[in-house]
């Protein structure tokens, strides 16, 4: 698993994602990378699948909607 620096504005991605995570799952999750920021800040590196897993909590948007909307459906 490759991992990358985090994007200028993961504390505000982060903070945003962590008000929009509705699951036990997303909650867990965002709280998970929360407590690894404070301990690692900036020197936090996460994968690719991590970061857009947290851009999709951010957005709030379902996968399954996405790729129906793409679909026309």
């Amino acid at each position: 698993m490759e991992s990358i620096a985090l994007p200028a504005d993961f504390k505000d991605l982060l903070k945003t994602a962590k008000k929009q995570a509705s699951t036990d799952w997303e909650k867990d999750f965002t709280k998970e990378l929360a407590e690894r920021h404070k301990k690692w800040g900036d020197g936090l590196y996460v994968s690719e699948k991590q970061l857009a897993i947290l851009q999709k909590i951010a957005g709030g948007k379902d996968e399954d909607a996405d790729a129906e909307e793409e679909e026309g459906a």
